[in-house]
């Protein structure tokens, strides 16, 4: 169920926009006390009758309600703020006051209510929220091939990591030659596209392919027209993804610098990323960008949109992580290059992209592609199986929504850090005492080798609603996540129970009075500020036996963070849960075992088609 946490100042302003459920329910907000349980405020929202009623509960019962008119809209627009023994609600512009028995000032406060979507410290509607969800919502169309064999790629294409190279054949084979002997070993696969089948030296090929085993030559026609003049470049392109076995292309010119080419490849991960990107250069006088390499999907193809330009599809350049790089002299084997500033549609007319806007629900609203985030599992070599349930669960979701993820485990055998696969092993014990260095290390690793605009730490024995994960406003913060944790000068024992070396759970932790943090078992986003924060501090000083408030203690005061946590990012205990709709809108959710992990995976899938269902069915369209 909706609920936000907030602790009580004077001036402190929650602002939330509920959405009016279909059936026409009554609604009510309640406001707890989190330390007494006692309903401070209960505000009931009555549509038949036009009304709007409060009341609070004490130890002496329930007061005599206090009972207004006022009309519920579709999107209704509150907030509530605290001053001293008073609440104030602003509900679409109608302000009710509200007065307590007692002073609140500095009480953990949470707000509990039953609308059927809510959004918090945001003006945007939950439809506005719920439009961040469109990689989901995507309606990709068949690839306009001309062949029947060409009409089977998307089933042809392999899934896996990997890079294929392109290279077009001029005729030059001493060139060709010297650059394949360079470039064959950074790629997995290189291949020499070839348009004129009379210019194809069989004996000279089948020597390149004697000493490099993974050279192929393909001879792809050019389409003509009647008129035999224009020729159909897309065609020849899209021709030679067919033959690619890798999801991952990089091009190249004969006449390129070899080791800037390589560069490009490593620096980029082109060999093993697997989100939906494009390595780009930018011309800043034209505003072309050219690509120089690009991931592959089922939905991808080029078409010619101008004179010596190839163009994607909009949304699948929406979808994409544009990855700019600064001029690297590499000319690319095919002169190509996509125009993001404007495109000549078949009319002849113009109109600017990628522009994305929401089919008959919200015309004006045009949500862009969501800030780059690493989703960091934190894990340990004994819980390889909660690995593979997550692989088999929400990870699927995670790909889809172009989010890469790295499982992390600590190994203290290596120096700095290793990617293997989807699993990153950094210089540390792999045991819950070292969980903060594990941390540490992660954080300074994912900074240097993925460069994201956010990393997602979450916990392996986690469930991800990663479709309203993509719902969060992240702009606004360096460091979110829910359950905020005051110090309050308490003593703790969390470790106990997880603890390998026994004789520390002898010792309590005492948290810093002033330091907040929030719960390392509900998630926590860190943006580039708070990473470049913790990467540069020294390992001992950021060190503590609670990885959660480490993080906390390491950014007070250096970072904003919330006073109150959005909803949108609720984590929930599976111990707590006591209906389905407790997962309404909740992000994460701890799990007891791996069939639990299925079970809630299914109830969140469940909840976002209904979701869908319950706005129309909003579809995500290009204009």
């Amino acid at each position: 169920m909706p609920n936000i946490s907030f602790i009580a100042r004077d001036g402190i302003v929650v602002p939330f926009v509920a959405t009016k459920p279909r059936d026409e329910s009554s609604l009510y907000i309640n406001v707890v006390d989190d330390q007494s349980g006692d309903v401070l405020l209960r505000v009931e929202l009555r549509h038949k009758t036009a009304g709007i009623s409060f009341s609070h509960k004490s130890s002496d019962g329930w007061s005599k309600k206090q009972i207004h008119d006022l009309a519920i809209e579709k999107q209704n627009k509150i907030l509530l703020s605290v001053q001293k023994n008073k609440f104030l609600i602003d509900f679409n512009g109608s302000v009710f006051e509200y007065d307590l028995t007692r002073d609140i000032v500095g009480r953990e406060i949470r707000i509990f209510c039953n609308f059927d979507f809510i959004s918090t410290g945001s003006d945007l509607s939950s439809d506005q929220h719920f439009a961040r969800r469109w990689p989901f919502l995507l309606s990709y169309e068949t690839r306009p091939w001309l062949t029947s064999q060409m009409s089977n790629l998307p089933q042809m294409i392999s899934q896996k990591a990997g890079l294929s190279a392109i290279i077009a054949f001029d005729g030059d084979e001493k060139l060709l030659a010297g650059i394949v002997a360079k470039i064959h070993d950074s790629v997995d696969e290189l291949i020499i596209a070839v348009y004129e089948s009379s210019s194809v030296n069989v004996g000279f090929f089948n020597e390149l392919q004697s000493k490099y085993f993974n050279v192929s030559y393909q001879v792809v026609q050019y389409f003509y027209s009647d008129n035999d003049e224009d020729r159909d470049r897309a065609y020849f392109l899209n021709g030679l993804f067919e033959k690619c076995k890798f999801q991952n292309i990089f091009f190249l010119s004969p006449y390129d610098d070899p080791q800037k080419a390589i560069s490009c490849i490593r620096e980029n991960r082109m060999r093993t990323r697997e989100d939906h990107f494009a390595v780009v250069e930018i011309d800043h006088k034209s505003d072309a960008v050219s690509i120089l390499g690009f991931s592959l999907r089922k939905s991808t193809y080029v078409v010619d949109a101008e004179a010596q330009h190839l163009t994607l599809p909009d949304d699948d350049i929406a979808a994409r992580n544009m990855v700019s790089v600064p001029s690297t002299g590499l000319s690319g084997s095919v002169n190509w290059s996509v125009r993001l500033d404007e495109k000549v549609t078949a009319e002849g007319s113009c109109k600017k992209v990628p522009a994305v806007s929401l089919r008959n629900v919200l015309d004006s609203y045009r949500p862009t592609a969501g800030p780059r985030i690493v989703c960091m599992i934190v894990s340990c070599e004994i819980n390889r199986n909660k690995q593979d349930a997550i692989r088999q669960t929400w990870l699927k979701d995670l790909k889809t929504a172009n989010i890469e993820y790295v499982f992390v485990e600590g190994n203290p055998s290596i120096d700095g850090s290793v990617l293997l696969g989807d699993r990153l092993f950094v210089s540390c014990p792999d045991t819950y005492e070292y969980l903060s260095h594990k941390i540490y290390r992660s954080i300074e690793a994912i900074r240097e080798r993925f460069n994201p605009d956010y990393i997602f730490k979450i916990d392996d024995d986690c469930v991800c609603n990663v479709q309203k994960l993509l719902e969060l406003d992240l702009n606004r913060y360096e460091y979110i996540g829910t359950n905020i944790i005051r110090g309050k000068n308490a003593t703790y024992d969390w470790h106990k129970k997880s603890l390998s070396n026994k004789q520390l759970s002898d010792i309590l932790y005492k948290a810093k009075s002033d330091v907040r943090w929030f719960d390392g078992q509900g998630g926590y986003f860190l943006g580039p500020k708070a990473i470049d924060i913790i990467s540069k501090m020294d390992l001992l000083t950021f060190s503590h036996m609670y990885e959660d408030y480490a993080v906390g203690r390491a950014l007070h005061g250096k970072v904003d963070m919330p006073e109150f946590i959005s909803c949108h990012f609720t984590s929930i205990r599976d111990s707590d849960i006591h209906w389905e709709e407790d997962y309404r809108n909740t992000i994460v959710s701890d799990v007891h075992s791996l069939e639990r992990m299925q079970a809630v995976q299914q109830l969140f899938d469940q909840e976002n088609q209904r979701a869908a269902a319950l706005r129309n069915g909003i579809n995500v369209v290009i204009s």
